[in-house]
């Protein structure tokens, strides 16, 4: 891969290519989600969503304040369905991210461990006492970091839980799914490193068992009102915004938002959560910031367990790696999909630099992704367009 270490000629051709736009590149305002004066970045997206055939993509650069300093979105919200015209996207539009859902859980877990109400060496079966006895075993630090044996198992399950539970009895299907699945040992090694939907679905369902209340609720009211993320929510998004697009033989296909667009919403704590790009920048600054010794909302404590590698370079809810694209610096990422979506997020604490990239497809999500945290990588802002 080609280093992400800027390149001059990179850099010149993409800030002309900003400035040559016309925009005002002052920061936003507070409270203002996107500014229609940032710098855009539809001319580093364009290139990458041709390349790949995306309908649409979006993408966008932000420090640790939480400030947006460039953004852009290009394509359509879906494909062509029935007589119904194609609509572009916006820079406001909501995309669904998919298991970059389980930062999010990790950090509202981080949040009842600072009040003192759990902590990360909680095992399973203090909150669920019915469970299989080898569940002492496992911790809340277990599932969080995928080495807690959990394996996801028949995809039969998961499809079962979508149609009986919706989105509406999310929290219903979480409790008797979770029940189910501790009524037996793990059917994975402990303390090896095993990505799991379900490990993380169990985390969420032991907050709520903690605290009474769906994980839904959680979230929304100790993590999205805290952080000023007003609109995100859970599931497909609805109304004017992208859908999500399957492929069927070569074709690609827009998605309905309804249930048939997302996976079961009991899997909500690993990955269902939708959000515009303002609204993830903004949980995105605050582990931005931790990383930088500012924390807010935890301790810097709790953050660096959230930030710390377990296994195979994951954390909690965070890959955690040096990486040389990036000069050698360390840097938090995660990558998320339901098939018909794909999110990447990408955090560089030493650069005080945060990347986003969405798209309304799968299908050659992960190399567009990666092309495309390159080229905002790359970019070199107008210097009034950063944040003091």
């Amino acid at each position: 891969m080609a280093s992400l270490l800027r390149s001059v000629v990179g850099a010149v051709l993409v800030s002309s290519i900003l400035a040559c736009a016309g925009f005002d590149a002052r920061p936003l305002p507070p409270g203002e989600p996107v500014a229609e004066t940032l710098p855009r970045l539809e001319p580093v997206l364009q290139p990458i969503r041709t390349k790949h055939a995306l309908p649409a993509a979006a993408g966008a650069i932000f420090d640790s304040s939480g400030q947006l300093l460039a953004v852009g979105a290009v394509g359509q919200r879906h494909l062509d369905v029935g007589d119904g015209p194609s609509e572009p996207v916006t820079v406001r539009d909501r995309w669904h991210l998919g298991s970059d859902t389980k930062a999010m859980t990790a950090t509202l877990v981080a949040r009842a461990v600072e009040r003192g109400e759990l902590d990360f060496d909680t095992p399973v079966s203090e909150l669920m006492p019915a469970a299989d006895p080898a569940w002492q075993s496992v911790t809340v630090k277990h599932l969080l970091s995928h080495t807690g044996g959990v394996q996801d198992g028949f995809p039969t399950t998961f499809i079962t839980m979508k149609y009986r539970y919706g989105f509406e009895r999310a929290a219903e299907g979480r409790a008797v799914w979770m029940a189910d699945l501790v009524s037996e040992p793990p059917s994975g090694e402990l303390g090896s490193h095993e990505y799991s939907n379900l490990g993380y679905i169990l985390a969420g369902h032991l907050l709520e068992q903690q605290q009474g209340r769906p994980w839904e609720e959680l979230i929304h009211d100790q993590l999205f009102e805290p952080l000023g993320m007003t609109s995100s929510d859970f599931g497909p998004p609805r109304g004017p915004h992208p859908w999500g697009h399957g492929e069927f033989g070569s074709e690609l296909t827009a998605i309905e938002p309804s249930i048939h667009g997302d996976n079961a919403g009991a899997l909500g704590p690993a990955g269902t959560v939708h959000a515009p790009l303002s609204d993830w920048a903004k949980f995105g600054a605050l582990h931005l910031a931790a990383a930088r010794g500012q924390p807010e909302l935890v301790s810097q404590e709790v953050f660096t367990t959230l930030h710390t590698p377990v296994e195979q370079g994951y954390a909690l809810g965070w890959g955690a790696v040096e990486d040389e694209d990036f000069g050698g610096a360390w840097i938090l990422s995660h990558s998320g999909s339901n098939m018909f979506w794909y999110a990447r997020i990408v955090l560089v604490p030493d650069h005080d630099r945060g990347y986003l990239f969405v798209t309304n497809t799968a299908r050659h999500g992960r190399e567009a992704a990666a092309e495309a945290i390159q080229a905002l990588a790359a970019v070199t802002l107008p210097e009034q367009a950063v944040a003091d």
